[in-house]
């Protein structure tokens, strides 16, 4: 699976989309992308020369695993300092964050201020960076992903919680408006945020490739992917999200335990996809034990997920807390039904397509399983509504969508 988290693809798919559009003849938008220490160039050269550079060996999921070293020591040396956080008292850590405030001011201060006012409006795509906008005095636009650091302030870093939180309060005192991704994101903003008004802030759906993501049927294809990542030939679930506390792997694997202990008859497998993230360990200790039933395949290319969704009996993504679900609607448009935590964006996105379950009740996930393994014309039913409920989103209307919202912002 590629390393791109969610807000990084929405920001990419974002970006290809807006190229698009302002290739149209009637279009009057000059769009152009904040690269970082006051680097400013045009849309077409970010399509051209940055989304458009290779950024994985194609074909070489072995290589690719090994690859991203220096990404990898970016988020070790982040994970130590946060951890580190952790362990000093709470006074500490203020003037430590004061300090590391005080120097990103002198460090940005030390290049050429950006002309805000040469624009008509600003988007700020990702919240955490609004130290970057400092100087900003047009008119602003902010996406909003989830409330997670609020609502489940324990499956995040203190450093990403004390970010995020002042990225929102930075756009709203400055008169910002919002896209959230979903309309639990909008409803959790608004909650945050009581005496914002509601009519500033607009859900805009994340979408999907219809072009990639759809079902493989091809048994010679579905094959090569099986032995490629050393899939079992049995049938199995498929567990696929970055491997951290939030996405509550740890009660989908005690879950699957209990289903194949009750349902020794039922001869099924439970596949685990994705890269590594923080308290990765009590996962992976929850599992060793049962290797002839759990297999972790690491890293996936993103042009053999549609295999392997489509030879799923479905995903198992019973998370605690989801601002939107990239992967629940990928395996839906290869017409693999969810079995989904019943929180959150998910009943919104998933709608039907799946069953849900709570998060915490390992019996309630268990009878899931059960019900998707034991019954093939539900999961017949379930594999329609998938491929009905994965039309409604597109990428490309995201992006008209918010092309949208630029023009009323900017008035």
């Amino acid at each position: 699976m590629n390393s791109r988290d969610g807000s990084q693809r929405y920001v990419e798919e974002l970006l290809r989309g807006l190229h698009a559009l302002v290739q149209e003849p009637a279009n009057p938008w000059q769009i152009d992308v904040h690269l970082g220490m006051r680097q400013i160039v045009t849309l077409q050269h970010v399509v051209e020369n940055v989304l458009a550079r290779p950024d994985q060996d194609i074909g070489n999921p072995s290589r690719e695993q090994n690859k991203p070293a220096t990404g990898f020591l970016q988020n070790l040396s982040s994970r130590v300092f946060d951890t580190l956080l952790d362990l000093l008292p709470d006074g500490v850590v203020s003037g430590l964050q004061q300090w590391n405030r005080a120097l990103q001011s002198f460090v940005w201060s030390r290049f050429k201020k950006i002309d805000f006012t040469q624009y008509d409006l600003v988007h700020l795509t990702l919240p955490q960076f609004y130290h970057t906008l400092a100087d900003c005095n047009t008119r602003l636009l902010s996406s909003v992903f989830d409330l997670s650091h609020v609502h489940y302030p324990q499956f995040h870093m203190r450093n990403n919680i004390v970010c995020t939180e002042k990225g929102l309060q930075f756009a709203v005192a400055n008169n910002a408006s919002f896209v959230a991704i979903s309309e639990a994101t909008r409803k959790d903003f608004l909650a945050h945020f009581p005496d914002f008004d509601g009519s500033r802030i607009h859900t805009i759906h994340c979408g999907r490739d219809a072009g990639a993501f759809r079902p493989i049927t091809d048994t010679h294809a579905l094959q090569q992917v099986r032995d490629r990542y050393q899939l079992p030939d049995r049938p199995f679930f498929l567990s696929l999200s970055t491997l951290e506390p939030r996405k509550n792997l740890i009660n989908s694997i005690r879950a699957f335990l209990h289903f194949v202990q009750s349902n020794p008859e039922l001869d099924v497998c439970l596949v685990i996809a994705g890269r590594t993230g923080w308290k990765f360990d009590d996962i992976f200790d929850a599992a060793q034990q049962h290797r002839e039933r759990i297999v972790f395949t690491g890293f996936i290319a993103d042009e053999d997920l549609p295999a392997i969704y489509s030879s799923a009996l479905a995903l198992s993504y019973v998370s605690y807390y989801e601002g939107f679900g990239l992967p629940p609607l990928e395996a839906m448009s290869c017409g693999t039904p969810v079995i989904y935590g019943d929180n959150s964006s998910m009943p919104e996105v998933i709608d039907g397509a799946g069953l849900p379950a709570e998060p915490d009740d390992i019996e309630d996930i268990a009878r899931q399983f059960k019900a998707m393994a034991g019954d093939t014309a539900l999961r017949d039913t379930l594999s329609g509504a998938a491929l009905a409920q994965a039309n409604k989103f597109s990428w490309e209307t995201m992006a008209q969508q918010t092309l949208a919202i630029y023009r009323q912002v900017a008035g």
